[in-house]
């Protein structure tokens, strides 16, 4: 697929993406039936599982339900509506998230607040970047809110500080612990790091396990972590288990070592190891997996193993040296008498089994096709398909497969009925089936498929229409030009086939390089879907310009004007790790590029423009300069100024962060 091709599909798919999430709805106590997001003439509202209206299509952008309320907005601000579709808190915030224990973060600038369910604020310590819950892995939770360093405190479920202390990073709350990284740091004279401050809080925020007396702690699990004790000059930290008071249980001795090491976690009350196979000091290439309890014992010996998994529920994989992998039990005796070549399941390829709604769904060795395995071994569903397409996942009762063409459409195999729907969809539910609906994409309309297959509901072809967003949207322009002798040539890994073309008779500002504008949107012209804007670069002077790219995209970005006046970033330009992502495209003289901006609608009428950047000599040396385009008329929302996009990276080949 192109790079261009996939940035319109990203676009066409970016008020749709987070019902891919988890898109059906926990409701209040007045509602008993769940509720689905649903989407008319590019409004939102709610359905049941029947397929029937439920809420009235009447929001230009709505979220999940949490604790009985939904963050909804039906232009540029945010309220809460309930599982009847009132609105129980006014629409008067920029932005808002769902409850997490009675709390909801909003804002109405850069800065967020915690409100409770009566609209109240909740007093806090600091004026936070950000405010984040996080679950705990046994229950409840805790807020981590960062400060404009970067630094994070730990609140209560409250809002409340627990702690007055900054950290460098936070862990999750588990067996009323969490695991901290303190700002500071033991170094030797000469400045170079000793160790890290690493501690342990306790629920309410108190140091109940010291700083340094730890270099490394694990996530408790059951009450049980793993460790390294910090000792000053030594070369090899003694590897050990502690408990929530930071009491040592046992050592590990010197032929073992943590898988992972610092990483290794406790997984149904044991935890995976490598123990040297000659008796000296463990390492991955003379060693064999196991896993240890608590007290260091050895549960099972196997020197032909060469990878283990974490247990669940008394469950592992194994796998021996240049062969399948199969089901174990704690006891190492081997369950599955079917040769396993990948394992699907949701955790990933070197995942635990999770059984995730009864079944581990694997690919068999020899071309056997697919099959969905029990906690017992024992083969439940059997497909006999040599192969379904590209990265197969399993989803819940489903087994996700994207097509092997370049449209990369997705389908799905259900283990637990034996239907199997080839690719079609652009996109399928990670989650798999919810309250017996499975929402999916196709030819970019929303539906949500029966148990059978057959849509209970799909969403109308929609017409052409402004983007009407709540963020800051990433601003991604690829272009192209020929490789020129004087120059580097195109670079980057990123590529595109929008060529330059030559000026011939279009008038354009002479002896400068313009940015133009078009003065009215044409429907369909952006990402297929939505209405855009003709934008067009040209260099009428008699130097090649040279302008600095990732991956074939400009930085280029859109602003507008706020209500003071001042012209604000709309759109920001992602920055890639990765330094094969730099470096420059030309234009020659005498030509042009063009290329589709969006059409913005919101609540609040505005100027907007564009903002391109692009080398200069200076002697020796060049400086970026900026040029903006024309200004036209449009209409944003108060979260375009100042609430980012946001990225997950889409594997591990994409350097994206933002």
């Amino acid at each position: 697929m192109s790079f261009s091709t996939t940035l319109i599909r990203i676009v066409s798919l970016l008020l749709l993406i987070w019902l891919l999430v988890g898109c059906a709805t926990p409701t209040d106590t007045r509602r008993t039936t769940a509720l689905f997001p649903m989407v008319e003439q590019g409004r939102w509202g709610f359905i049941d599982s029947t397929g029937a209206i439920v809420i009235t299509p009447r929001f230009a952008q709505v979220q999940e339900f949490a604790e009985g309320l939904a963050p909804v907005r039906e232009a540029g601000h945010y309220g809460f509506m309930d599982g009847t579709g009132h609105l129980v808190l006014a629409q008067s915030y920029g932005y808002a998230s769902p409850f997490y224990h009675g709390l909801a973060v909003v804002q109405q600038d850069s800065t967020p607040q915690l409100i409770d369910r009566m609209g109240h604020l909740a007093p806090l310590a600091a004026a936070y970047k950000e405010l984040e819950w996080q679950p705990g892995l046994d229950g409840g939770g805790l807020w981590v809110a960062s400060l404009p360093s970067h630094y994070r405190q730990l609140l209560a479920s409250t809002g409340k500080l627990l702690n007055t202390h900054v950290f460098n990073k936070i862990g999750q709350l588990s067996s009323n612990r969490v695991v901290v990284k303190d700002t500071a740091a033991l170094r030797d004279r000469e400045g170079r790091l000793l160790t890290e401050a690493v501690g342990v809080l306790d629920g309410r925020g108190k140091l109940v396990i010291p700083y340094y007396r730890f270099s490394s702690i694990s996530t408790f699990h059951n009450g049980l972590a793993t460790a390294s004790l910090y000792q000053a000059g030594a070369d090899a930290e003694p590897l050990c288990i502690i408990d929530t008071t930071g009491r040592i249980l046992t050592r590990l001795p010197r032929n073992q070592e943590f898988a992972d090491y610092s990483e290794a976690e406790f997984a149904d009350d044991v935890v995976r190891v490598h123990i040297s196979k000659d008796g000296g000091a463990a390492n991955l290439d003379n060693s064999y997996p196991a896993v240890i309890d608590k007290q260091g014992r050895v549960l099972f010996h196997n020197r032909r193993l060469q990878r283990l998994t974490d247990f669940y529920h008394g469950r592992a994989w194994a796998q021996e040296k240049d062969d399948d992998w199969y089901l174990i039990d704690k006891a190492g005796r081997r369950l599955s008498t079917v040769a396993v070549q990948f394992l699907l399941g949701p955790g990933g390829h070197d995942a635990p089994p999770a059984f995730a709604n009864g079944a581990e769904v694997v690919e068999l060795a020899n071309n056997e096709g697919y099959a969905a395995l029990d906690s017992t071994g024992r083969v439940v569903r059997h497909l006999e398909e040599p192969m379904l397409g590209n990265s197969p996942q399993q989803a819940g009762d489903l087994l996700l497969f994207y097509g092997t063409d370049s449209l990369q459409r997705m389908g799905f195999w259900n283990w637990r009925t034996g239907l199997l729907v080839r690719e079609r969809f652009s996109a399928i539910s990670s989650a798999g089936y919810q309250h017996g609906l499975l929402p999916v994409l196709e030819d970019d309309r929303l539906g949500y498929l029966s148990p059978q297959g057959r849509y209970v509901w799909r969403a109308k072809p929609m017409p052409s229409t402004p983007l009407n967003l709540d963020f800051m949207r990433r601003g991604i322009y690829p272009v192209a030009s020929a490789p020129l002798r004087r120059y580097a040539g195109a670079g980057g890994w990123g590529q595109s086939d929008n060529q330059s073309r030559p000026i011939g008779n279009r008038r354009f500002t002479a002896h400068a390089l313009g940015v133009q504008v078009a003065q009215q949107a044409t429907p369909g012209t952006f990402g297929k879907r939505y209405h855009g804007y003709a934008l067009t670069i040209s260099n009428t002077t008699a130097d090649t310009i040279v302008f600095d790219a990732q991956d074939s995209s400009l930085s280029l970005t859109l602003q507008a004007q706020d209500k003071q006046g001042q012209w604000r970033d709309i759109e920001y330009s992602p920055s890639s790790w990765c330094g094969n992502s730099y470096h420059r495209v030309f234009l020659a003289p005498g030509q042009y590029w063009q290329l589709p901006v969006p059409a913005y609608a919101g609540e609040f009428p505005t100027q907007l423009r564009a903002r391109l950047l692009h080398r200069r000599a200076r002697g020796t040396r060049s400086q970026q300069v900026v040029v903006y385009s024309n200004s036209f008329a449009g209409s944003v929302n108060p979260a375009q100024f100042w609430r980012p996009q946001g990225y997950s990276p889409q594997g591990i080949m994409d350097p994206y962060l933002n």
